[in-house]
């Protein structure tokens, strides 16, 4: 049961405590007889309780109730409403399901003249059904004596944020009104989950205030339902109408917000009459609007449209000391459409009966006429202000007397700049003695400057009137509508404004400023103005010469007078300036500060800034390695030398001043020099064009003072940096042998490379690997290793040298002898043409190869004139024409090596300085050393590996084929081989290959052969012309898949290979790369539940009568043959049972009616019959028939005897039934179509693209089938 008991908020007042216990009995009173609605739950019973602990619970003077009423109720199956809105999941349709049982019950209880006076969700209990009953809240009044009962009613009775607003101000009764605000806070409740309570005290206060921003939420909530559930809710909140519907969710949320008003005439006066909104809703009224008499007969209405549509109709009416309610009362004015001011007739004052004019003056109501859907809809009436137009200053006087209640800008001023124009309304208003209404004046003059055709009248009166005003707040509104009307607020912008409105103090100017940051201004934009501001008006005196000056005038004053320069936003003294940037540049190796350090002494030095930098840096680097750094460790120096310079690398002036620093006395100094020039320089030596002698001049460069340690120091560095390895090892080996050294034998000093040639020439002492010898066995063991398979390059440099030392120019004839004889006696168990190939690569590069090489052509023997040819061919510079000529002639000689004659044609080839004629005619020479004019084309053309493509080569064979004729091997033509390659090309689609002819294909293989070997780029382009014409249509895919299966194929075959694959349904295999048949086409699933039935897309097999007598399977759909049916195993047991026991019956009757020879019989029927039913049970054949086995019998023969042709799609099929039905089904009965299936799949594998999967299911059920249970059939 649940019980109610009355609370005292107050208990030492006797007249509080009366009349809480006579409003107690009323509503206990109004809840046991109030049946007029079936939200009041009906009391089991009450009770009259008496407190005697209560002092007022006795009779005394003041006829005070002695007892309180207590109501006894059935307990109710739910929950308060607000805990079932936590608990339950409601949505929008379940919430408006509740909230008009509330509805209908706040009308029932409006009729019976009551009011709610508090609507909270804990008055309300939701039951399991989602009924509503309502148990009462201590606040039930009576509508008539509303007023006597709100001394019980303390706000801290009401509900926080479900109270309507006037109820908190003192004196003011409920009312109805007051109920539907309740209500329509509970809608939100509801709809939302979020307790308007919360809402109130978010906004410190104890009424909701209700925003755009949550009529959009429940906007949102209630857009949700859908057409069925809106009318579902139109039937429960009783709403009668036609648009309510279409309307839907704006029309509902308009009568709600209408509810939520803060103004209490602006809420629906009812229940019936919030319905009525819905049903038809009104259209909202016009929000303000004013009548200005212009003379005693006319008068200018002007109303604001805001929030109209637009086409809306208007009706003005009039009546004479009274504004008209409705439509219908007074005289009709004026009606139609208009977007501007509206003239109207204003009649004289009606007579009384003496022949009088009456007392007061006409008054006129706007109201908004709206048809929709065939039905008028008319606004409430909007009361129009009367104002005589030809009083002076009526308009400052109106505004005056709005500035007491309204804070932003009333809609009655706006309308008074419709009537008149804005500029004299807003100059009469800025004259009033209210900042307030001079605040409006420059609204309406914002509002001016934005039409456009006014603003710059507008924006004048603003500038000269509004931002001089008294008031700063007008000043300062004044400010913001130049700003948000400006098209660009800049620096200028800003000053202009603040000087206007600061006069001439500069401290107000910077004040005005500062005040636009709440404007929208830009914080960087009046930190720049402020600034101009102080420097153009404040004055200061300059410290170091004590002159006044203005502010802005100072730092130029300090820079050109007193050599001042900007740091860190200050201005300090040169010398000051430059020590904080030195030690930032020295301690932190700070870029900034260096570029910084440099554009000050480029400024100062403009000439010399190189110059003054260099000796800057030398002075501070010494100064830091003498104090700070000379108490660490070298590593410690080290580090920090590099991080300098890599500081000072940043700055082009550091750098060129660094170039200055290279020849400074102090290593330390060139050593941090060459650190920030060196990687710049590493850069330019990292080409393979990079010689010694570069290298060398780049290495002088870096250390121009001499100490061949530095340089040699410099040289590794540069090679570490990245600059060329091999050209850095040649000038390290230089440098090396320009280091000075002591001689042995008489303790001169002298550079290494001119030691030796020191002691061979004063002291006669040679020698070599360490050892001493004299002038001839050194001569001798030098010749033996150049003349050697293997020469050694060093011994043979060294020979030249000595011999040079003693014979001078004549050194060559010598030198020549000794090689002469060392080279035939070595011809003599040595290969002739290793000997001589070893001598030119040995001796070839020297200075004297030139001479050595006419020597040993002078010689009349083949060994000679062998080493001749190496050393030509092994020549550094371009031969004289002569000895090029005199070589010519001699490569046609048999006895000299083929390979020496092939090196110095490929010599002479190679010099493009050697004349055509001799090229020619070397290369005749050497086509004559073949056995034939063909093959001594096929000779030249094998010197295109070396060289190329050469012109020389193509007009030597040219003039060789020319003298050749050939007979074709497959007919009688006969021509040149240039014209029977053609031949035979065109008309037998042969290759011709010296005399024979040969297929193309071959020929391309051949070319594939020979790229392995030699990938050159025309190999593979011969191959493709050749594939091309084997086979025009498929010669160049059989060509990709021979490169691609032998390796040798470009990156371009393979994506070309792939890309003509996609379109087609065949796979590449990555070994052969031959097209075969996906194996991956996904198959047409079949697939067996757990009862044995077969399905496939929408067919199905099933059997149906399994658990009777009988059993069959059915398939849907199918137009085929119907399977058979047959007993199954307990109706075939059941069929013999009958057969055997029904005559035992009859004679077990016949037994017990006296018949002796009966029970014999019905014995042994009994016996007979219980022996067939166990035989049967264990030898009945027919088993139920399986689904497997019917798509077998009949589905697969439909399928191969059908219109359409076999496909993959059959074959697919097929081939998911068999792997579903290895193991299932009864493999004797598929036999014969199984391999009927297999031979069919067989057939088309390879004309209808058929995977080789689908045949190999097929095999493996035909495995399963025929080999035992638990064989394998591998």
């Amino acid at each position: 049961m649940l019980i109610r008991t009355l609370s005292y908020p107050r208990t030492d007042d006797r007249d509080y405590i009366k009349a809480r216990r006579e409003h107690s009995w009323f509503e206990a009173k109004q809840v046991l007889g109030c049946r007029h609605t079936n939200l009041i739950a009906e009391p089991l019973d009450y009770l009259e309780v008496r407190n005697d602990q209560d002092q007022f619970a006795f009779p005394r003077p003041g006829n005070i109730p002695t007892t309180e009423p207590v109501l006894v109720f059935e307990t109710i199956h739910g929950d308060n409403l607000a805990r079932w809105r936590q608990s339950a999941r409601v949505d929008a349709a379940r919430g408006m399901h509740v909230l008009g049982q509330v509805l209908e019950f706040l009308a029932k209880l409006h009729d019976a003249k009551l009011l709610l006076n508090v609507v909270a969700p804990a008055a309300f209990w939701v039951d399991d059904l989602h009924r509503v009953h309502f148990l009462g809240t201590e606040n039930v009044v009576d509508d008539r004596r509303a007023a006597t009962w709100r001394s019980l009613f303390p706000n801290e009775r009401y509900a926080q944020g479900f109270v309507a607003p006037e109820l908190l101000q003192p004196g003011v009764p409920p009312s109805r009104q007051s109920d539907l605000y309740g209500w329509a806070a509970l809608v939100w409740f509801l709809l939302t989950g979020d307790s308007p309570a919360k809402l109130a005290a978010d906004q410190q206060q104890r009424w909701a205030r209700f925003e755009p921003a949550h009529r959009e939420r429940l906007h949102r909530e209630l857009a949700r339902l859908t057409p069925l559930q809106v009318e579902k809710v139109k039937r429960e909140l009783n709403v009668a109408g036609t648009r309510f519907e279409s309307l839907w969710p704006d029309s509902f949320l308009d009568g709600l917000w209408a509810c939520l008003n803060i103004d209490l005439a602006q809420r629906p006066g009812s229940v019936a009459d919030l319905r009525a909104w819905w049903g038809n809703p009104p259209p909202p009224p016009v929000p303000a609007c004013l009548v200005v008499h212009k003379h005693a007969t006319a008068a200018r209405i002007a109303f604001s449209t805001r929030g109209l549509r637009g086409g809306t109709q208007f009706q003005i009416s009039r009546r004479f000391a009274q504004a008209p309610l409705s439509s219908k009362e007074g005289d009709v004015a004026w009606r139609g459409h208009t977007t501007g001011p509206v003239e109207v007739v204003v009649p004289p004052p009606p007579e009384t009966g003496r022949g009088q004019a009456m007392a007061g003056e006409w008054c006129f109501s706007i109201f908004v006429v709206e048809t929709q859907e065939g039905i008028t809809s008319i606004s409430r009436a909007t009361e129009a202000r009367l104002l005589d137009g030809t009083a002076p200053g009526f308009r400052r006087h109106f505004a005056e007397s709005l500035a007491s209640g309204a804070t932003s800008l009333p809609e009655e001023v706006v309308l008074l700049g419709v009537l008149d124009p804005i500029e004299a309304v807003s100059a009469e208003l800025l004259d009033s003695s209210e900042p307030r209404v001079r605040g409006w004046a420059v609204s309406l003059l914002e509002r001016g400057v934005r039409a456009g055709s006014i603003g710059g009248v507008c924006r004048r009166l603003l500038e000269d009137r509004a931002l001089i005003d008294d008031e700063n707040a007008v000043r300062q509104q004044a400010a913001g509508a130049l700003i948000r009307t400006s098209v660009l607020v800049d620096v200028e912008t800003v000053i202009d404004l603040a000087q206007r409105m600061g006069g001439s103090a500069v401290d107000e100017m910077i004040r005005a400023a500062r005040g636009f940051l709440a404007l929208g201004v830009s914080a960087g934009v009046i930190d720049r103005a402020i600034e101009a501001l102080e420097q153009a008006h404040r004055v200061v005196v300059c410290e170091v010469c004590q002159q006044e000056l203005r502010a802005r005038e100072l730092d130029p004053h300090l820079m050109a007078e007193h050599h001042y320069v900007p740091l860190d936003g200050k201005l300090l003294p040169f010398g000051q300036a430059l020590t904080r940037l030195w030690s930032r540049v020295l301690q932190r190796f700070d870029p900034e500060s260096l570029q910084t350090l440099t554009g000050h002494l480029q400024q100062r030095h403009p000439q010399s800034v190189v110059s003054a930098f260099a000796a800057a840096l030398a002075q501070q680097v010494l100064f830091a390695l003498q104090s700070p750094l000379a108490h660490q460790s070298e590593e410690q120096r080290r580090t920090w030398s590099d991080g300098l310079a890599r500081c000072l690398r940043s700055d082009q002036t550091a750098r060129s001043a660094c170039w200055s620093l290279l020849p400074h006395d102090d290593s330390r100094i060139r050593e941090l020099a060459r650190g920030v020039v060196l990687v710049a320089i590493a850069q330019r030596l990292d080409g393979g064009h990079v010689t010694s002698v570069l290298f060398r001049r780049a290495v002088d460069e870096l250390a121009p003072v001499p100490i061949i340690a530095e340089r040699i120091d410099v040289c590794r560095r540069l090679v570490d940096l990245g600059a060329n390895p091999l050209a850095g090892e040649q000038c390290e080996q230089e440098l090396d042998l320009e280091r000075l050294i002591d001689c042995p034998e008489c303790g001169t000093t002298f550079p290494k490379r001119d030691l030796p040639h020191h002691r061979r020439q004063e002291h006669h002492v040679f020698e070599w690997d360490g050892r001493r010898y004299d002038f001839d066995n050194l001569v001798a063991l030098l010749l033996g290793r150049t003349v050697a398979v293997e020469p050694d390059a060093f011994a043979a440099r060294s020979l030249t040298e000595l011999f040079v030392e003693r014979h001078g120019n004549g050194a060559w004839q010598p030198l020549f002898a000794g090689l002469r004889d060392q080279l035939l006696r070595a011809a003599e168990y040595e290969d002739v043409e290793a000997l001589a190939s070893g001598l030119g690569s040995a001796v070839g590069t020297l200075r004297l190869a030139t001479r050595l090489t006419w020597a040993f052509l002078a010689e009349d023997n083949a060994v000679c004139q062998s080493a001749a040819l190496a050393l030509f061919a092994n020549h550094d510079a371009d031969p004289p024409a002569d000895l090029s000529r005199l070589v010519a002639t001699r490569l046609s000689q048999p006895e000299l090596p083929f390979a020496l004659c092939q090196q110095a044609t490929v010599s002479l080839l190679r010099r493009p300085r050697v004349a055509a004629d001799i090229c020619r005619s070397a290369l005749l020479e050497l086509a004559d050393r073949a056995d034939d004019k063909l093959q001594g084309v096929e000779l030249l053309h094998g010197l295109e590996q070396w060289v190329g493509a050469s012109p020389a080569i193509e007009a030597a064979c040219a003039e060789l084929l020319s003298k050749i004729r050939m007979r074709c091997p497959r007919c009688e033509v006969s021509g040149t081989p240039t014209e029977l390659a053609e031949h035979v090309r065109a008309e037998h689609g042969l290759i011709l290959q010296g005399r024979s002819v040969r297929q193309p294909w071959s020929v391309a293989i051949d070319c594939l052969d020979e790229y392995a070997e030699h990938p050159k780029s025309h190999l593979l382009e011969r191959a493709e012309q050749l594939a091309a014409l084997a086979s025009p249509d498929s010669g160049r895919k059989r060509l990709l898949r021979e490169a691609l299966r032998r390796g040798i194929a470009p990156e371009h075959y393979r994506r070309e290979m792939i890309e003509a694959n996609k379109s087609t349904s065949y796979s590449l295999c990555p070994e052969c790369w031959e097209s075969i048949p996906t194996g991956e086409a996904p198959l047409n699933e079949v697939q067996v539940d757990a009862r044995g039935n077969v399905h496939w897309n929408e067919v199905s097999i099933r059997r149906v009568g399994i658990h009777g007598v009988w059993s069959s399977v059915e398939i849907t759909p199918w137009d085929g043959p119907v399977p058979h049916w047959s007993f199954t195993l307990w109706g075939a047991v059941a069929m013999v049972g009958l057969l055997f026991l029904v005559p035992s019956v009859v004679f077990g009757l016949l037994a017990w009616q006296g018949i002796a020879a009966a029970e014999s019989f019905a014995y042994f029927s009994l016996m007979v019959g219980s022996m067939s039913m166990t035989a049967t049970a264990f030898l009945y054949l027919p088993r139920a028939i399986e689904p497997v086995d019917v798509a077998w019998e009949l589905v697969v023969p439909a399928l191969l005897d059908g219109e359409q042709p076999f496909g993959q799609s059959h074959s697919s099929f097929l081939a998911s039934l068999a792997r579903v039905s290895c193991g299932r089904g009864n493999a004797a009965r598929r036999q014969s179509i199984l391999r009927q299936v297999t031979q069919k799949v067989q057939s088309h594998l390879q004309s209808e693209a058929i995977p080789t999967r689908h045949l190999a299911e097929l095999w493996h059920l035909r495995l399963c089938d025929e080999l035992p249970v638990g064989q394998s059939g591998e």
